[in-house]
């Protein structure tokens, strides 16, 4: 008796077992095909967000525009000085800005933070990986059709007012940068999640050496780096407060931003601020 006791008991621990992996494996699929279905939503409603415009919207796309025309006045001589700091410049920096915005990376990392997240069940974590990839996935398609369109060639081959446009030949695809726009995603996704002012500093540190060393190796000119560096600062915003809703049930505060025109000395200063 006992030992049929002992037998059933085995039988029912082992269907209580299988039972508890399948239904924990459906339960993961579930959680994928949610997180799928809400990067879609997210991207969609990303493209479609002019259409909810309002004024004051507009008036900051046309700041971003103002501020990238005025950058192009000054690329010829950001150009010429990148080129003679460039010999001083340590290898190691010129390989991590060339590594950390590329766009395998940039999906690598992603999935790589979005299964720590479902394989721990930490939901900011997991939210944090797809906040990365619906970011450089919704960014990056828009910057590809931009460099297709506008046809800009790079400092190593042109002017900075030589275009080509619409052709598929990548050295007239500078503007605006993709790297920039992947090493943003990448800082400000993580820096939105936490605190600590000293890490922040740090994380946007270590962002802005590749949007530095594409100006340095004459693959773009300043202003597709500062483009691409405000377009990657904007899109995380945007879906981070969309994503924030979906995975937390709540919305985040309300982003302090504002442009702010400047007049000094011989000079005009446009800054935008957020927090």
């Amino acid at each position: 008796m006992k030992k049929l006791f002992i037998f059933f008991l085995i039988c029912f621990a082992h269907t209580a077992y299988s039972q508890e992996t399948i239904e924990t494996e459906e339960t993961t699929l579930n959680t994928i095909k949610s997180d799928v279905n809400s990067t879609l939503k997210g991207i969609g409603r990303f493209y479609t967000s002019p259409l909810r415009w309002k004024k004051k919207d507009y008036i900051g796309a046309g700041a971003v525009i103002g501020g990238f025309a005025a950058l192009t006045l000054i690329d010829s001589y950001t150009e010429k000085m990148a080129k003679r700091h460039e010999p001083h410049i340590p290898s190691a920096i010129k390989k991590f800005g060339d590594g950390f915005g590329g766009h395998v990376n940039a999906f690598a990392f992603s999935g790589g933070i979005y299964a720590t997240g479902l394989i721990t069940k930490n939901n900011k974590i997991r939210k944090t990986g797809a906040l990365m990839f619906t970011s450089v996935l919704a960014a990056g398609s828009l910057q590809t059709i931009i460099k297709v369109i506008a046809g800009r060639a790079r400092p190593r081959v042109g002017n900075y007012n030589t275009l080509d446009p619409f052709t598929l030949d990548k050295q007239y695809h500078a503007f605006p940068s993709g790297h920039s726009i992947v090493s943003m995603v990448f800082v400000h996704s993580i820096a939105r999640q936490i605190d600590n002012t000293w890490i922040k500093v740090g994380l946007y540190s270590a962002g802005a050496i590749v949007p530095i060393s594409r100006v340095w190796a004459e693959s773009h000119w300043l202003s597709d780096v500062a483009l691409g560096t405000t377009l990657g600062i904007l899109t995380v915003n945007y879906l981070d407060n969309y994503l924030t809703e979906i995975y937390e049930g709540k919305k985040e505060q309300k982003l302090t931003q504002f442009w702010k025109l400047r007049p000094g000395l011989g000079s005009l200063n446009l800054s935008y601020t957020f927090n």
